[in-house]
Order: C-alpha cells, then sequence, then structure tokens
C-alpha cells in the first residue's frame, strides 16, 4: 500500500496525472480493514493534486477533503506525512485563488463553484478558512520535522499573496529559498523561485533571474512546472 502511495506521489510531481490516480487508488484498496491514516491520506492528497492538474475541481476538493480528515487533529509523528500536510495546504490554497477569480461574472460558467459534502455552495471565505487550517497543520508538522520548514514558509507566502500582502509573500518566498537551500531540498527551492518568477511585477530585473533557477531546479530533477514558456 506504501509503495502504491509513494508512486503515486512521484507521479504527480513527473506530471503522469492519471498514473498517480491509478497508483493511488490501487493503494486505498490495499489499505481497506487496516488502521493506516497516513498511508490513507498519502493516497488521498496524490488523488487531489492529480485531479487538480486535471482541473477536475470538485474531485480534488472532495480528495482533499479526505486526506485532511486524517491529519486534521492528529500530532505529527511520521516525517513520511510531508506531502500530506504541504499538498492539502497547496490545494485548498490553489481552489481559494480559483475562487477569488471565479468571482468575475465572465468567468463563472468556465470555473464552476465547488460543493461540499452537503451540497452547498463553498464560498471564497469557506476555502480561506480550510486553507488557513491546512497550513497550521502543515507548520505543526514542520515544528516537528524540519523538513516541513520549506513547504512552509513557501505557501505562507502564498496565503500573504491572496490576501492582498504582496511584500509579505515575497519576504516568504525570499526566506523558503533560504531554508530550503540550507536544508538541501531543491524542488521547495525551485518551488520559491518559481513564485518569485511568476508574481513579481514584470520591471523587477530579478524575475529574469528567479524565472531561470527554477527551469533549471525543476529541469535536474526532471518534474513538471507550471513556468510560463516565455519570460516578461
Amino acid at each position: 500500500a506504501w509503495a502504491a502511495g509513494g508512486m503515486a506521489l512521484c507521479n504527480v510531481r513527473l506530471g503522469a496525472w492519471h498514473r498517480a490516480i491509478e497508483r493511488a487508488e490501487t493503494g486505498l484498496g490495499h489499505l481497506q480493514g487496516k488502521d493506516d491514516a497516513i498511508g490513507r491520506a498519502r493516497c488521498y492528497v496524490a488523488i487531489a493534486l492529480a485531479r487538480l492538474q486535471l482541473e477536475e475541481y470538485q474531485l480534488a476538493f472532495n480528495a482533499a477533503e479526505y486526506a485532511a480528515s486524517f491529519i486534521r487533529d492528529a500530532r505529527p509523528t511520521n516525517y513520511a506525512a510531508l506531502e500530506c500536510y504541504a499538498w492539502v495546504a497547496e490545494l485548498y490554497l490553489a481552489l481559494w485563488q480559483r475562487s477569488l477569480s471565479s468571482s468575475d461574472a465572465a468567468r463563472q460558467d468556465v470555473l464552476p463553484p465547488l460543493r461540499d459534502e452537503s451540497k452547498q455552495l463553498l464560498t471564497s471565505k469557506q476555502l480561506q478558512t480550510r486553507a488557513h487550517t491546512a497550513y497550521k497543520a502543515l507548520d505543526k508538522y514542520a515544528h516537528v520535522f524540519p523538513i516541513g520548514q520549506p513547504s512552509a514558509i513557501l505557501l505562507q507566502g502564498t496565503y500573504a499573496w491572496l490576501n492582498g500582502r504582496q511584500a509579505d509573500a515575497f519576504a516568504a518566498w525570499e526566506e523558503c529559498i533560504a531554508v530550503a537551500t540550507t536544508l538541501e531540498m531543491p524542488y521547495e527551492m525551485g518551488c520559491a523561485h518559481r513564485q518569485l518568477a511568476l508574481y513579481l511585477p514584470a520591471t523587477d530585473p530579478h524575475r529574469a533571474y528567479h524565472h531561470e533557477r527554477a527551469e533549471a531546479i525543476f529541469a535536474t530533477l526532471n518534474v513538471v512546472h507550471d513556468l510560463p514558456h516565455t519570460k516578461n
């Protein structure tokens, strides 16, 4: 079960979305009748991120809710749960950002609203609350396991950005680069460079540098990313 879940997580980063879902569902099948909350959370969070990339937003949300339910109240005791905490927070942040975009009437048909388990429409505020709760859980994990620190700082920056605190966001992403460098965690380092490349003003002279660093890191790791193909 853990092997299938681990392969699902790897497939997400490699951009093999359908394979990730297949592997994760296999892992969940092996976990039937077993008391393994982290094993289930790993599988569900892989499904959630894969569904998000496939733009299957309701299914992504549903899977994230399952993943979050397994880690919400538990004290972090397993270092292998990093993606469980980080990706749940990342997904809620992405859906919150999507909900802010869908407030534009011209995009409502393209971005249909999400519903919770009781079929009630989810508001941006509710998604923000979920993102904040998931971030706090990730921060708790990071206080126990230092490998969670880069992700916590990275997503702290994203949360700040969505709250309109641009300076705080830029500072957090710069800090993430420093911490990830110290801990030798290149993926998170690349993600922080990516955020700065995406969100620094087009006139900022450092934007191209962050773009180049993110591209180089992701190419070395052979993982997918959402950087634009051209630099502004």
